[in-house]
């Protein structure tokens, strides 16, 4: 998903600076500061947003930025679109494919590792996230459509996770159970690969 969608998506909520758009992201998905300003500025040359000097509260000059008519129909087009949506690969799976040329100790403490990750995640959508929601809504207000989906944003997060981490504990569960045979040492599967690829030699010309 581009960052230019969603600083879209958060100016057609309503207009704002690039940090305080930095703020509205999850505190575990936030984009570092310098790579928002500069989808900003692309977002301008492309006409999608205009930017506005304008002096605050503190009288300090910021700049302001709102969503265009080109920047709408950008985010429709975004929206409709189909060609972004393929499901991403779980960083484990390349892992899990080859685990049989490996100790199987390796994989069980990547796994446990990536679970432990995946716990981090429903943790913080559960909690701190969840209230981070709640604050801003209650700060700014929302739309009952916006919240409705925000709703299903949050039920798809955890169910997501909670079946992950599941699916996960039961696999480890089974590699540790497995009596699998002794995997190949570095020196055995050196040389079983020099042998496989032993040209043979050109006969010579009678």
């Amino acid at each position: 998903m581009a960052l230019s969608h969603m600083l879209l998506g958060l100016l057609a909520d309503r207009p704002s600076n690039g940090y305080y758009l930095q703020k509205r992201f999850f505190h575990n998905q936030r984009p570092p500061l310098p790579q928002v300003y500069r989808a900003l500025h692309e977002m301008a040359k492309n006409g999608f947003i205009k930017v506005e000097k304008v002096r605050g509260k503190s009288q300090r000059s910021q700049y302001m930025c709102a969503i265009t008519d080109a920047g709408y129909a950008e985010l429709d087009r975004w929206i409709k679109t189909r060609s972004g949506m393929r499901p991403t690969v779980e960083a484990f799976m390349p892992r899990l494919w080859f685990a049989s040329l490996f100790n199987k100790e390796d994989l069980i403490s990547c796994l446990k590792a990536y679970v432990d990750k995946k716990k981090e995640e429903l943790d913080y959508g559960e909690g701190k996230g969840k209230t981070f929601y709640e604050r801003g809504v209650e700060l700014y207000g929302t739309s009952p459509q916006a919240e409705f989906y925000h709703g299903l944003f949050f039920d798809y997060w955890v169910k997501r996770l909670t079946a992950d981490i599941k699916w996960l504990e039961e696999a480890i569960d089974k590699i540790s159970k497995y009596k699998e045979a002794s995997p190949p040492t570095k020196a055995k599967r050196a040389t079983a690969k020099s042998t496989s690829v032993k040209s043979k030699a050109p006969k010579k010309k009678k």
